[in-house]
């Protein structure tokens, strides 16, 4: 939703394109193909692909223990790999 919602608010408030739902679609009227895009993009990959990164597969690979150390392992990971 939120990957959607950012889209249309660019092309509404950035692009200057006019939000209408039962006109002719054309290049002053929002892409809601774009928008559907944005939309699943954001949540297949920003919502279940990062969960599985961050939640699952760091678990995994660093344990699940809430140490400074373990932390500073995930960090360094999510940084330089």
């Amino acid at each position: 939703v939120k990957g959607g919602a950012s889209d249309l608010l660019a092309q509404t408030a950035i692009e200057k394109r006019q939000f209408t739902l039962w006109t002719k679609p054309n290049e002053n009227t929002v892409d809601f193909g774009r928008v559907l895009a944005f939309s699943t993009f954001s949540g297949g990959y920003l919502g279940c692909g990062q969960h599985y990164i961050y939640n699952v597969l760091f678990g995994s690979l660093f344990g699940v223990a809430r140490t400074f150390k373990t932390a500073v392992k995930m960090t360094l990971c999510d940084l330089f790999v």
